[in-house]
């Protein structure tokens, strides 16, 4: 096996995606006696391969949160896999990916399509690929605990893409327990608490402290406050609900920007962990009339929306 780097985790994970496509678990499933040599292997695989990474990264004093964000998730992947409930669990949605797939109506577009399902720690719930004649399905890792309704939900979505009540069995699944603490786990596997909180200017961390004394007389528990590297003008802030996460744009970690304007957004996003989100006609409204009532509640309100839409039209 090569001698792993950073460089090469990227390549030595599709090298064992490839150890556990369809086509190989079908393999494997014809016996038991080949599923566990697949599962030996595999796990060999990937403990040694988490091993490694631990090493490099403790070796440079750094941490998993150092790592560019394709390879943090790789290794994630990884890391989770490496519990033996996990990938056990993992080849066992696969498996059943492979005993549904045969069945699966198919529109006349996709009938000669070779299909192949992955489950890996991606940024969406799934992704949809059509080359070389193969639709190739990446679902995030956090489905392998769902029920088999949702694994074919997700195959009947790619197979037939005009299927909204598939889309919203997925939808739903995503917006449970289940799902969202394994998301939230993936994400922050292997993360110190803080690693991305602390800006040049700013600490997400100090404002959350303001905003829940003050305004939620401290009864809140921090949610993963992240500064986003993106430099935007327009969307300050974000609340990701799957992974629990406050995300701040990293163009309002300046000096010149107020440390009110901070805990107005970090107030804005903390919001929505709060009244919720409403379904209209299976569209999500966040900003309620509720949630707007709240907001006024907001001492500086008026002075830091000015400051922030003084800074979208720079």
């Amino acid at each position: 096996m090569q001698r792993l780097s950073i460089r090469n985790l990227i390549k030595r994970t599709a090298d064992i995606q490839q150890m556990i496509s369809l086509e190989k678990i079908k393999e494997a499933s014809s016996s038991e006696t080949a599923y566990l040599k697949l599962l030996s292997a595999v796990s060999w695989n990937i403990n040694t391969t988490a091993e490694s990474v631990e090493q490099i990264i403790t070796e440079g004093g750094k941490s998993a949160a150092d790592l560019p964000i394709r390879s943090r998730r790789a290794y994630q992947w990884i890391k989770y896999l490496s519990e033996e409930k996990h990938i056990q669990r993992h080849l066992d949605a696969i498996q059943r990916i492979s005993i549904f797939l045969p069945n699966m109506p198919r529109s006349r577009r996709f009938n000669r399509y070779q299909v192949e399902f992955k489950l890996y720690h991606i940024g969406p719930l799934y992704k949809i690929r059509e080359q070389n004649k193969t639709i190739e399905i990446v679902a995030q890792e956090s489905f392998l605990y769902a029920p088999d309704r949702v694994f074919l939900a997700l195959l009947d979505t790619a197979l037939q893409p005009s299927s909204e009540s598939s889309r919203q069995i997925i939808r739903e699944y995503a917006s449970g327990k289940q799902y969202k603490t394994i998301r939230e786990s993936l994400e922050y596997l292997s993360i110190p608490p803080g690693s991305f909180s602390t800006g040049k200017h700013h600490d997400l961390e100090k404002s959350f402290n303001r905003v829940n004394q003050y305004l939620f007389s401290d009864k809140l528990i921090k949610p993963h406050l992240v500064w986003n590297n993106r430099l935007t003008r327009r969307k300050f802030g974000h609340y990701q609900e799957d992974t629990n996460t406050v995300m701040v744009s990293i163009s309002l970690d300046h000096p010149g920007v107020p440390e009110y304007v901070i805990d107005y957004v970090m107030y804005h996003e903390l919001l929505h962990q709060k009244p919720g989100a409403r379904l209209k006609n299976d569209r999500r409204y966040t900003h309620t009339p509720e949630f707007k009532k709240k907001e006024l509640e907001f001492p500086r309100i008026k002075e830091a929306q000015k400051f922030l839409n003084k800074l979208s039209r720079k």
